[in-house]
């Protein structure tokens, strides 16, 4: 099942990818929406040493690396993706991208100085697999990753839970494919202590607050962001390897 599920999400966010919007529209798109993450991105760029090594998993068509590469020029930009979509989009912008799965990564530990993970790691049915998903992701950097997921403590949490028992009734396989499961910065933080490594983290949330984002965006956009670091759409960790 999980094998069957793994090849149903690489088709699925493979077709996304052939459709996606350029970097310039997806950048604005997330200056509007998610000026938030962009900010937690910046923070820990600046902490990062001269040409550090960085790498995005699930990178799709590697749009967070190409925003890294404007913030920091002296990167060195690596991808992930079970996508073969997503791999050959990204090498033909640059980055170092491999096929390979998140659990399974073709890396030595402590290789990369930030690991970056949106919207990744949520795609398994069990949570055990999420876990050791997020023990892969602290294997292979030797500083800082940076990894969220849907926000299950927010108000999109709620509108999304609602409506998918009342409305959309999918299979737990189906939502698992099309946007994952939920879980709270708790749930992250907890997950990641089981690698057992010497680490601190960091419980951090970003992006819309607001439910029926469609009509509201304006007014959620003109919300201060330390909102959205609580009671963002997306549950985030921030890990640094002690």
């Amino acid at each position: 099942m999980g094998e069957f599920i793994q090849e149903k999400i690489a088709q699925h966010w493979g077709d996304s990818i052939r459709k996606s919007d350029s970097f310039v529209e997806w950048k604005k798109r997330m200056l509007f929406k998610n000026k938030s993450r962009i900010e937690i991105i910046k923070r820990v760029l600046k902490r990062l040493g001269p040409k550090p090594k960085i790498l995005e998993v699930g990178c799709g068509p590697s749009n967070y690396l190409l925003l890294v590469k404007e913030i920091r020029p002296d990167a060195e930009l690596y991808g992930i993706d079970i996508s073969k979509e997503a791999v050959e989009v990204s090498k033909k912008k640059g980055v170092t991208a491999h096929l390979a799965d998140q659990q399974d990564m073709p890396f030595p530990e402590n290789f990369f100085d930030l690991v970056l993970s949106f919207g990744v790691v949520e795609h398994y049915v069990d949570p055990q697999d999420t876990a050791k998903a997020i023990r892969e992701h602290i294997r292979v950097t030797k500083k800082y990753a940076y990894i969220n997921v849907p926000n299950k403590c927010s108000l999109i949490g709620l509108e999304y839970k609602i409506g998918n028992r009342l409305f959309r009734k999918r299979s737990i396989e189906k939502q698992v494919i099309e946007d994952g499961q939920f879980y709270s910065s708790s749930d992250m933080k907890k997950m990641a202590e089981t690698a057992g490594s010497t680490m601190s983290i960091e419980k951090i949330n970003d992006g819309n607050v607001l439910p029926l984002y469609k009509y509201l965006k304006w007014i959620d956009y003109l919300l201060p962001s330390f909102v959205s670091r609580l009671l963002g759409s997306s549950a985030g960790i921030i890990i640094n390897k002690n």
